[in-house]
């Protein structure tokens, strides 16, 4: 029997660390990746100075209690990047909100933080396939490729497709 334990952002937080001294823009630092969701106050501000625009505080709360899993790339205690899993946790995973600072672009936080990720897809899935999607910025989908991701539509699938709703 698998269980899935949904991340929560206000209850108890278990934090798996691992470092990395070999991926930052700064030669002084080492990178933690921790297994945890920021806080809503620091993941509304992230995403704003990142360009992915503001939020308010109740999409902030509900986006991070309803993710299956997070994971935050920290210099120091500065965090520089962040990745969750959202989904149904059988069938079907989305990767959501992945996230570098503009200084460490271009780097391999992302990399780490989407390997890490697809990690967790791969050790808690149930027997069977599963399907991980998720939206490319424009211009990122080559990053998505090294990672087995395929653009759409192809002759087996359609295009994707979204609708913003105001």
């Amino acid at each position: 029997m698998v269980v899935r334990l949904r991340l929560m952002v206000s209850l108890v937080k278990v934090t798996l660390v691992s470092r990395d001294m070999t991926n930052n823009t700064n030669n002084d630092s080492v990178i933690e990746y921790r297994a945890v969701a920021p806080s809503v106050e620091d993941f509304i501000q992230f995403r704003a100075d990142c360009g992915w625009g503001r939020i308010s505080d109740e999409q902030g709360q509900k986006a991070l209690q309803n993710s299956l899993h997070a994971i935050c790339a920290f210099d120091l205690d500065k965090m520089i990047g962040f990745g969750r899993l959202i989904g149904d946790g059988a069938l079907n995973y989305y990767v959501q909100d992945l996230i570098v600072g503009p200084e460490y672009r271009n780097g391999i936080i992302g990399s780490t933080i989407l390997d890490k990720l697809l990690g967790e897809v791969k050790a808690n899935k149930l027997d069977g396939n599963c399907t991980v999607g998720l939206m490319a910025a424009v211009g990122k989908e080559a990053f998505y490729d090294k990672f087995g991701f395929i653009n759409r539509p192809t002759e087996k699938f359609g295009s994707g497709m979204t609708m913003d709703i105001n």
